[in-house]
Parts: structure tokens; sequence; C-alpha cells
């Protein structure tokens, strides 16, 4: 079998940008509604068996609900909650964590499950080996668009520069393959590469700098599979993985979350008249990715129906949907304690080192496997308590009333403005692991604390529409706000602080 390589190519770049959602940047505020953030004082705070209560004896059961309604900036914001919430029957540990990796034996394991019958060939997405026809091609167009003076119509050059262009194929013609080359089979074996990667400098702008880093890209002309390890940890570059549907009469389309229905193994409706695969049958296909891996310490937390209906089609105008797929969305277990699911949380777009949220999203559609992504891998190590005493939600509540009007009163959105309103609804509340980082401490370095977590969503209304989270789409699940359940103190996810 061959493939075409300069097919992948774009397919690839598509596979590897992903998009995240998050609203609302959160202050602190003064005592003594929280205490100030001090990651030496909640850690003494975390040892002390006197501090805090034991999850064992927390009186809410995951049965309780909280309601809560409020609003402010002249009726323009509205607060509402009606939420479970939900504490795990274990109890919860502080760990510390730093970024993670994946071992070849484990990418041996994904690379076997999604190319089972092996004929997968190599190849690097953006690397293009030109044959001399399709060079002479190329500077035969070019030369036409300068003769008719249409550059500016055709291409992203100017005159100057395509004739720089042309110079340079003019060169590579020399050394170029008289034929299209093969690539060679792929056994999932990565190899050591030298990547760019761009970031924003310490004066705001825009930067490049080349990583090395452990990489396996390969297709068989029906999926694609990607994996990135940086080689040494503290680059810009996070472990990655990614793989694709793009061939074999599958045709990609752009799922939204914005129609999104719950499904579970009780209660999996949402799907009937929608997709012929049952719900057991597509969370078996992600179980046996994990398992092929030998990855334990995952678990799904919440899945999905979607589909790919559009706000704004090609013609401009809304289009019903005509798709449907399944979206489960994993999380990291530490001590058998789930992570927060903070896959909608963008990353800090500050100098300082990066640290995505670790997420992992699988999509399923009746055809199979679709698509998989999973980046920002954490490590957890060293448990500095296996018990954690942490604060009652019943403690936490005057917190949240008076943290969710902060961080949404002095919004952009607002102030100033008089044609946009935010309606906030929490729907979920959940005691979980949040990671924060460590003061400090260089690369990416941090630990798993216990924090309250309120999922919801915030809806923007202005006269250009309805929007959701600072996006056209509403996610399926976003974390509002993320209360420290050691010392009161609000997280910014985005920063880890």
């Amino acid at each position: 079998m061959r493939y075409n390589m300069k097919q992948a190519i774009s397919i690839v770049a598509a596979l590897l940008a992903g998009v995240l959602l998050f609203a609302g940047c959160q202050a602190t505020p003064e005592q003594p509604v929280v205490i100030q953030k001090d990651m030496e004082q909640m850690l003494e705070k975390a040892q002390d068996d006197e501090s805090g209560t034991k999850v064992s004896e927390l009186e809410a059961t995951n049965q309780e609900h909280y309601t809560f309604s409020t609003s402010a900036a002249d009726g323009r914001l509205t607060i509402e909650v009606d939420a479970p919430v939900i504490i795990p029957d274990v109890a919860l540990p502080t760990v510390k964590v730093s970024e993670g990796s994946f071992t070849q034996e484990q990418v041996t394991g994904f690379f076997n499950y999604i190319f089972p019958n092996g004929g997968a060939y190599s190849y690097v997405s953006g690397e293009q080996v030109l044959t001399k026809a399709e060079i002479e091609d190329l500077i035969l167009t070019y030369k036409q668009y300068i003769a008719e003076g249409t550059v500016s119509e055709h291409t992203l050059y100017t005159e100057e520069e395509l004739q720089e262009e042309i110079a340079a194929l003019e060169q590579q013609y020399a050394v170029a393959p008289e034929t299209e080359q093969e690539n060679p089979l792929s056994d999932g074996t990565m190899q050591r590469r030298m990547t760019t990667y761009g970031y924003v400098d310490a004066n705001g702008e825009q930067a490049y700098r080349e990583v090395a880093v452990n990489q396996v890209e390969a297709t068989d002309g029906k999926m694609t599979f990607a994996v990135t390890v940086p080689v040494e940890p503290g680059t810009d570059c996070q472990a990655y993985l990614g793989v694709s549907r793009m061939g074999d009469g599958y045709i990609p389309v752009n799922f939204t979350e914005t129609n999104a229905q719950k499904v579970s193994a009780k209660d999996a409706s949402a799907a009937e008249g929608k997709l012929e695969l049952s719900y057991s049958d597509a969370k078996a296909l992600c179980d046996g990715f994990f398992a092929a891996g030998g990855i334990t310490d995952v678990t799904l937390d919440c899945a999905y129906v979607i589909d790919d209906e559009t706000r704004f089609g090609p013609d401009g105008q809304p289009h019903p949907a005509e798709r449907y797929a399944y979206r489960f969305a994993y999380v990291r277990t530490v001590a058998g304690v789930p992570v927060a699911n903070t896959a909608a949380v963008p990353s800090d777009d500050s100098p300082a080192l990066p640290w995505g949220n670790e997420s992992i999203q699988i999509t399923i559609e009746d055809c199979g496997l679709t698509s998989i992504f999973w980046h920002s891998v954490t490590q957890p190590g060293e448990i500095i308590t296996a018990d954690t005493g942490v604060m009652s939600f019943q403690e936490v509540q005057d917190i949240f009333e008076k943290m969710i009007l902060i961080s949404y009163e002095g919004s952009e959105e607002l102030v100033g403005r008089d044609d946009t309103t935010i309606h906030i609804s929490v729907d979920e509340i959940a005691l979980s692991l949040v990671r924060v980082r460590e003061q400090n401490a260089g690369g990416r370095n941090g630990v798993y604390v216990p924090a309250w977590v309120f999922y919801g969503c915030e809806q923007q209304v202005n006269d250009t529409g309805v929007w959701y989270a600072n996006s056209a789409d509403k996610p399926a699940k976003h974390p509002l706000l993320a209360i420290n359940a050691i010392d009161g103190s609000v997280i910014d996810l985005s920063k880890g602080y």
C-alpha cells in the first residue's frame, strides 16, 4: 500500500490544533472572606491533622443540592445555582505533580491499537519533498503571476518575495527526486527531532525557538497517529498525543458541544435516533485504547452526544445537525481520586512557562473512533498527605457567593457597557483535586490539592446574539470557579494558583 503524504499535512495540522474555552479571571477578596494565597502556609495546613474535616466526616452526600440566585450590575449580571454537591467516597490526598510524558512502551501499545493490521507509513508534518516536475510547475505558475501582475491575488508574497522563492526553488530543483518517494513503514518507534515552537517573550512579542522532541507521526491512509514528547522537561513543548480518522471514505466535520446531551451507561437515550453504535460499544473502544497503553490511572468523567450544527455556515446561515458523535472526557486519578475536569480552561498566555491543564478527549462515531486528543500530560509524585482535612461545602458557600460576583461584575463585558448581559448558571459542584503551581520552583512543578469546583455555563447576550463562555459554542462541561478546600483561596485555573 502507498499513501500520498502530501494529503496528510493539512489534516495533521488540524489534528494538532485544539480549542479550549474559559471565561473570567478570578481575584481573591480581602480577609475575612478568604485567606491570602500562600503555598507554604497551605501545605502546612494540609499536613495538620487538626485542620479541616476529613472527607469521611463531611455531612454532605452526593444527593445534596445547593440552590442560590442573585444579581448585580443593575440586573445585567444574574447568577443561578441548582446543582448537586458531589463528594468522593475516598480520602482526599495532597500530592506533588510535575509534567508527564509517554514512554515508548505506552506509545507502541497505542500505535498497535490504532493500526492493528500494520501498514502505517511515517511522515513528518509540514515537510514536503517536491519532485522535479512539481518544482517546474510551481516556478512556471509563479512566473505567470508575475507576468500578469496578479501576485497579490494568488499568493501571500510580494513580487520581490516571490522572485526570491523562485530562486530558492531553482536551487532545490538540482537535488529534487524525479519521482515521489515512498515513506518508510512505521512501528511506532519515536525518533528524536528538532521542532520549532512559538511562544510569547518577556516583551509580549511572538518568538520562536527550536526544541528537541521524541516524535512519531504515522498514517495508513485511514487513521493518523501523532505523539510528541519533549526530550528535556520545561521546554515550550508538552507531551501530546493525537489520533484522527481522515480517509477510507470518512469526511471530517467540525463537531461542537452547543447541543451536547449527557449520556451514561444508565441512560443513553440522547443517542437514540442519532447513533447506531451503542454507548457501551463506544466506551469499550475508549477502554481498549487505555488498556493497550497500560494506562490504569484515568477515569471517565463525563460523556455526551454532540453534533455538527453550525450557527454560521459557508453561506452565513445556520445549518441544522446532520452528523452525531459520542464525546468522552477522561481525567487523571490520583490515589483513587479524580482530578477536576478543567479541559475547557486555556493555559495562561503570560511570558512564564505555560502549563496547560491536562485534557483527554475521545470522539467516536458510528464508523468507530474518529479522534483522540491528549495533551499536557501530568505525572503525580510524592504524597504530602494521604487524608487531607478540608473545608466543608457549608464553609465555602459564602466564599462562592461573594467571589462569583467579584469574578464577573467587573468584567470588561459589563463595565462601561450597557448592551451586554451575563447569565451564570451552575449545574454541578464537585470536591476533587486541582493542580496548582509550586511557587518559586522552576519548570512545571505543582501540587494536586483538594478543591471545590463549580461547573456550569456563562451565557452572554448582546446585540449580536447569544454567546457561551467567550465562544459561539456552549462547552459541555465548564469550570466557572474553583475554591481551594484547604485554605479557601480562589484558584485561577488558567494560571494554576
